[in-house]
């Protein structure tokens, strides 16, 4: 009489219940593919990206410092004035070009009137800051899509022939910040952002014209160096001030922008709550390191994790669950190679292959748990048996247990 899978191993997966757990595997990745066709809804693989954006180490970037208006500042320097105060804006910007810094990018909202006043200072470049306004708000905060962004004009409307981009990005579903684009669609036209002017003739963009989303490299600190308003304009009044600037920002990328509450400038990210400028920050280290990943489309996730989940289907049918879990993980490789592919970088890769982890996981636990089970059984039968020696040999005498008759009278005769 032979052995049945359940009688051979009760922990293991039988062939009788495989089928629908292959069926669901399936169902699950076919509803998977659709709701991350139709819906724009935070997924796994942008979680596991955050994950994996908060274990990555990297370094501050060297090219990039920041000026930080911070609540001191606006209550010492512009006493909580809204808008900020042109004049001192203006010392702001004359300190910190005495410093020589490649370029300044002012991420501040100039259109106010006030702001036609303002001056580049001789021997550098400065940058403005667009905003954007909506046909219909809700008085304070434009509530459109990017096709109906408005683009504001900067120093009060006499812009001509001032530089400028469009400091504007796009959210996720969960309110996070992890992309932006390097050309803007509004109802004005196409405008290059904030972050694309600033690098013009410092950085060569191979894709300059395009506008898909890339994602940010995102760093702890984005900066090297940061300073606050006062200590520029402090340092800007002596000597020995001035060599310490130029020491800091002189052939650097140095942004100006608010980091106090009023301004209400701050965006959660993958590393937790950054003001805009250091958001800025983030994209232009992103880009000083060198050609940014292109984000993965949903529906090219999708696509994926839906071959993911058939291959899965086919690795529930092994009779091993140690070799299932090896299965899995080599899908885990081949989905790592697709991402590579796709972006020239292993650091997509979380966006597609966290399910396929998951399932490996727990069918390495699964693998575990029986190979603990057996082990634990065999150590039990040999306790058995050699308590039964030990018992045998302390009583020799001991009659053996009676023959079960009935079970050979059921024998056949030959």
């Amino acid at each position: 009489m032979s052995e049945t899978d359940e009688q051979r191993c009760p922990d293991c997966p039988h062939r009788s219940q495989k089928p629908a757990i292959s069926l669901l595997a399936v169902v699950a990745s076919l509803v998977i593919t659709a709701l991350y066709s139709l819906y724009e809804a935070p997924h796994l693989g942008e979680k596991a990206f955050d994950w994996a954006t908060q274990l990555s180490v990297r370094e501050p970037s060297p090219s990039v410092s920041v000026v930080h208006i911070d609540e001191s500042d606006f209550g010492e320097q512009f006493q909580r004035v809204v808008p900020l105060s042109a004049s001192v804006l203006q010392r702001v910007i004359e300190a910190t070009a005495a410093g020589k810094p490649a370029v300044i990018g002012v991420d501040l909202d100039t259109s106010d009137p006030q702001f036609s006043a303002l001056r580049t200072p001789p021997g550098v470049r400065v940058v403005w800051a667009r905003s954007h306004d909506c046909k219909e708000h809700d008085g304070t905060v434009p509530v459109c899509g990017p096709q109906e962004w408005i683009p504001t004009r900067v120093l009060g409307g006499a812009d001509d022939g001032a530089v400028s981009g469009v400091a504007t990005v796009e959210f996720d579903a969960d309110d996070r910040l992890r992309s932006y684009t390097r050309k803007i669609e509004t109802e004005s036209g196409t405008f290059p952002s904030f972050a694309s002017v600033v690098l013009n003739g410092i950085v060569e963009h191979h894709r300059n014209e395009e506008g898909r989303r890339l994602l940010i490299r995102y760093r702890r600190q984005p900066w090297e160096q940061a300073f606050s308003t006062r200590d520029v304009l402090n340092l800007a009044t002596t000597p020995a001030g001035v060599t310490s600037l130029r020491e800091s920002l002189e052939g650097r990328i140095v942004l100006i922008g608010a980091t106090y509450a009023r301004a209400r400038d701050a965006y959660q990210t993958p590393v937790g709550i950054q003001a805009g400028v250091d958001v800025w920050a983030q994209i232009l280290a992103t880009e000083m390191d060198g050609d940014p990943l292109p984000r993965p489309g949903d529906r090219y996730i999708a696509v994926v994790m839906l071959l993911e989940g058939i291959v899965l289907a086919f690795t529930l049918h092994m009779r091993r669950r140690l070799a299932s879990a090896l299965c899995s993980l080599g899908v885990a490789v081949v989905t790592a190679v697709i991402a590579s592919h796709y972006a020239g970088s292993l650091a997509l890769w979380p966006f597609f292959a966290p399910l396929i982890v998951l399932v490996a996981c727990l069918e390495l636990y699964e693998a575990i748990k029986h190979t603990r089970n057996r082990a634990l059984r065999s150590l039990v039968d040999r306790a058995r048996k050699s308590f039964n020696r030990k018992r045998k040999k302390a009583n020799p005498t001991q009659a053996r247990p009676t023959p079960d008759l009935s079970a050979q009278a059921r024998q056949p005769a030959v």
